[in-house]
């Protein structure tokens, strides 16, 4: 009877340590996080990209509040514009916020803009003079204001660059 209570009590113990083991693998997969980038359902789809070796240094993006306060300054060091049409019930803006402009390589290459964050339900006509109909938008302009390229919607780090990069090379 205590030889079949014992290989009974050995064979519980181990399926418990199987399923212990199981759940610390799972654990650490899920900690780990996705390998490719994953975007929610009704956003765009996303083929995976090598992202660039992290800029430790880049410093945040300064984003000026005023588009006049953002165009005087741009006319003032020659810069193009970077605007970022938003409010704040856009959840796609929040998303841009946390996961785009937190990126290092897009920091740094923020540092060749003037870049201004305009809320478009508090200067609804800073929105109209750029025909934004949906949010967010943003729209890389020269250094007078005169759109150059512009982005709808919400796109990782690696796509915005290139954006980023389009706009630079329309500037010149």
């Amino acid at each position: 009877m205590v030889a079949r209570y014992t290989r009974n009590l050995l064979l519980v113990l181990t399926l418990i340590a199987l399923l212990a083991a199981a759940g610390v693998a799972a654990s650490r997969l899920h900690q780990s996080g996705p390998r490719t980038a994953a975007v929610p359902l009704g956003g765009p789809t996303v083929p995976p990209t090598k992202v660039a070796a992290p800029l430790p240094d880049a410093p945040a993006i300064v984003w000026l509040t005023d588009l006049a306060q953002g165009l005087q300054k741009a006319q003032a060091e020659g810069k193009p514009l970077m605007l970022d049409f938003y409010a704040d019930w856009c959840g796609w803006c929040k998303r841009l916020d946390s996961d785009t402009y937190t990126d290092p390589a897009v920091r740094a290459k923020a540092q060749q803009f003037v870049c201004v964050k305009v809320n478009s339900d508090n200067d609804p006509n800073a929105a109209a003079r750029y025909a934004v109909e949906s949010l967010p938008t943003i729209i890389f302009a020269n250094h007078e204001g005169q759109t150059l390229h512009r982005v709808e919607g919400f796109l990782p780090p690696a796509q915005f660059l290139q954006q980023m990069d389009a706009a630079l090379q329309a500037a010149k």
